[in-house]
């Protein structure tokens, strides 16, 4: 349980991080878009969780790599879908907070402040909410987005898979396609 507790620390930890710098950089972002903020917010958030999907599949891929090794095996349990227990185990801070935030009233001036706080706390997810037009669909598929990331990089990691090497084969395929054409119809 204690690797269980420690692997879902280190989603949480991605997503602090990812939280960090949608706060830092939306100062800038904001004074930069200006009176078109809310229109490219959504554009802004993709970007951070790009960012932060990348670095939480890398974390789990490399996670489920270790836990693979025969020294660590008998020790960490390793299983496929550890991934999404992780990503849950990381994220439920945050889906607490929200369902606090959700199901009491708190005073005047914080039930003004509760749609931005969930959608502050929510940041680098929130493209996915204003895709569905802040529906309650939006929200859970923003809530499911964290550990499903955690999953797939999980899987990567148990199974080898690497992303990174079939893109170079495809890219690679792409290029001897293209000089086997100008091979058979050079340009003149």
């Amino acid at each position: 349980m204690l690797n269980h507790i420690k692997g879902g620390l280190k989603v949480f930890y991605d997503y602090c991080i990812s939280l960090i710098l949608f706060i830092i950089f939306l100062y800038p972002f904001l004074s930069f878009t200006k009176e078109n903020f809310l229109k490219w917010l959504p554009l802004f958030s993709l970007f951070i969780f790009l960012l932060m999907a990348l670095i939480t599949y890398s974390d789990m891929k490399a996670l489920a790599f270790k836990e693979k090794r025969p020294q660590y095996s008998e020790t960490m349990m390793p299983y496929p879908w550890k991934g999404i227990v992780l990503g849950l185990i990381g994220f439920v801070p945050f889906i607490i907070i929200e369902i606090v935030l959700f199901s009491f009233t708190f005073g005047e001036v914080l039930e003004v402040l509760k749609p931005a706080l969930i959608k502050g706390l929510l940041g680098p997810i929130y493209f996915f909410i204003s895709i569905a037009d802040n529906g309650a669909l939006g929200y859970i598929i923003a809530n499911l987005a964290i550990p499903v990331i955690s999953l797939l990089g999980y899987l990567a990691g148990h199974y080898d898979y690497d992303l990174g090497v079939k893109f170079k084969k495809y890219f690679k395929k792409l290029k001897e396609i293209k000089e086997k054409i100008q091979e058979k119809y050079p340009s003149e």
